[in-house]
């Protein structure tokens, strides 16, 4: 019985906190001692043998290296909206003889983490109570399984094992500590869109501390700094020419925050996830789905700067923070051609020439992209898709066709000016500004799309350029 236990486990790394460990040793103690054929199921000796499997996976204290394989869909679902409910206390799996399993978990993996089922339910029942909408959580999270299956197989991978651990310069980490000691008490709430369902902010809100108010102590040229300490680094991991795409700040994680395992949208392609501060009581793993299939988790301390390929690595923190507080900076880079090519400096093109995407599954990832982009009120957004991916032809057609579609705003309060900030494209822009769009426009946040274009972008991108000198206002979410 212990045997089939243990072979099974062997099958399905990596992280079982004491909760967990509890959790099974409970359930198959029930099952055991309540079965009324407790001598077949091998008496004592059985029970002894679950118990000491179950002890020595305690027996780590949840010690993330201590290796319990188990892949997709186990902690959280990633790509299926279930995971995995065989659980090592079902009568199928601790019995050896004459025993057939059910239809329903011949096919499944074992699930070493307890009911994680009920833990992704509750997760949703809390996304669907604070907006009162059903419908807006549940397309949210069919978009990100969706992402999570069709992204991953339609892009290039540049390394090996999809993410690497390393710490950072020290004078880049002590720059950043600095701006946070500074500045950690001025954080300010995160917002996120109806529906959104990439962490629990409804039970445990992020905060953000810009480091691009020119407001607050130390944030001058604060972003490019990170982004030239960095650039190096993650170009020789990879072996791209990389261009900066996306730096928003120290984002604020708070006590018994979530983050649903998710690939990133693109361009934001080659990571770095730098760790400035925490205040935690045990770790909180940044969980990824390897190149090899298997989830690693990640512990982090202040100064660890966590390499990943973000655009196909399925990542997450599915398992709540304990603690008080847990800061990070998201550094993302979006590859330009390998290190032998001479032209690193042409513009942002159109993101469907993009040359980390597959060519024989880029119509398939497009398509999807676009099918994403429609809005729950049913406004066309098809100008928002075109300006997004930096395609100025199918943007003038659009154009053409229904003038109006160009300014349109989405049930965000989205126009296209907005994606062409967001996306870094000056032909899609400045298209768009000789048909007369409203350089300063603001989405429902509050954000212009000067703002966005120097959150992503940073001061010096050609973008921000190109607005300021239409005269655009720098305009932040009114929180």
């Amino acid at each position: 019985m212990a045997y089939t236990v243990l072979a099974r486990a062997s099958e399905s790394p990596q992280y079982i906190s004491n909760t967990h460990c509890f959790v099974i040793f409970y359930e198959a103690l029930k099952i055991i001692m309540s079965c009324s054929n407790f001598k077949h199921l091998g008496g004592p000796t059985a029970l002894a043998l679950v118990v000491f499997y179950i002890v020595s996976e305690c027996s780590h204290g949840g010690d993330p290296h201590h290796s319990v394989r188990y892949g997709v869909d186990t902690s959280f679902p990633m790509q299926n909206h279930k995971v995995s409910t065989n659980y090592p206390w079902l009568h199928h799996n601790l019995v050896s003889q004459n025993n057939t399993t059910p239809e329903k978990y011949r096919n499944m993996k074992l699930q070493p983490l307890g009911n994680r089922q009920q833990f992704f339910e509750d997760f949703m029942t809390g996304c669907r109570e604070y907006h009162n909408n059903r419908s807006s959580c549940d397309e949210e999270e069919e978009k990100r399984i969706g992402m999570n299956m069709v992204q991953p197989r339609s892009v290039k991978n540049y390394t090996k094992t999809g993410f690497q651990k390393i710490r950072a310069p020290e004078a880049l980490y002590q720059r950043v500590r600095e701006f946070w000691e500074q500045n950690k008490d001025k954080e300010e709430p995160e917002l996120w869109f109806e529906g959104s369902i990439f962490t629990n902010f409804w039970e445990s809100p992020s905060y953000v501390v810009s480091t691009e108010d020119s407001n607050l102590p130390g944030s001058e040229n604060l972003s490019e700094e990170i982004w030239n300490a960095t650039k190096g680094l993650i170009e020789d991991w990879t072996g791209q020419n990389l261009r900066p795409s996306s730096l928003y700040g120290v984002r604020i994680y708070k006590e018994g925050a979530v983050l649903s395992p998710h690939v990133d949208r693109l361009p934001l392609v080659s990571s770095g996830i730098l760790n400035v501060a925490q205040d935690v009581d045990e770790d909180w793993p940044l969980e990824v789905i390897g190149h090899d299939g298997i989830a690693h988790n990640i512990t982090m301390q202040p100064g660890d700067l966590v390499l990943y390929e973000s655009h196909s690595i399925l990542h997450g923190r599915p398992f709540p923070l304990k603690g008080r507080f847990f800061a990070n900076v998201f550094i993302h880079f979006e590859p330009i051609g390998d290190h032998s090519e001479i032209n690193i400096d042409s513009e942002v093109g159109s993101q469907r020439d993009a040359s980390y995407i597959l060519e024989d599954t880029k119509d398939n990832l497009m398509e999807y992209y676009d099918d994403t982009h429609q809005t729950n009120s049913g406004i066309s957004v098809e100008a928002h898709s075109a300006a997004y991916y930096g395609d100025v032809e199918r943007l003038s057609s659009i154009a053409e066709e229904d003038r109006e579609q160009l300014y349109q705003e989405d049930e965000n309060g989205w126009q296209p000016i907005h994606e062409g900030a967001r996306s870094g494209s000056i032909d899609v822009v400045e298209m768009l500004i000789n048909h007369d769009v409203d350089i300063n426009s603001l989405t429902r946040e509050g954000g212009s799309p000067l703002y966005y274009a120097v959150n992503l972008h940073g001061h010096e991108h050609p973008m921000v350029s190109l607005l300021e000198r239409q005269g655009a206002f720098f305009s932040g979410p009114e929180f």
